[in-house]
């Protein structure tokens, strides 16, 4: 089906047409923490976001775990955003 497609397209822009310093952290997230990736960023809230263009989409799901990764470092970037204290906004 259509949406199908474009996931398949979004999955092959942001793995093999997005530059790699670009989507780092992306493929960093989804090796280490799967689960959280599935829950907070889904690509379908970035395609609406992007009325589904595929690229602009990929490149905003990309972009976004790269700023995640640069504000809040690597120790707690791939935690919960949460203000939990074992969320990444929460007090430690």
């Amino acid at each position: 089906d259509r949406l199908s497609r474009i996931l398949d397209s979004f999955e092959d822009c942001i793995r093999n047409k997005l530059p790699k310093m670009l989507t780092k952290a992306y493929f960093e997230a989804l090796e280490t923490v799967p689960h959280i990736v599935k829950e907070e960023t889904d690509p379908i809230m970035f395609l609406r976001c992007e009325h589904y263009d595929v690229e602009k989409a990929a490149t905003r799901l990309a972009t976004y775990w790269k700023e995640r990764k640069l504000l809040f470092g690597k120790e707690r970037a791939f935690m919960p955003m949460t203000l939990l204290p074992d969320g990444a906004m929460g007090s430690s």
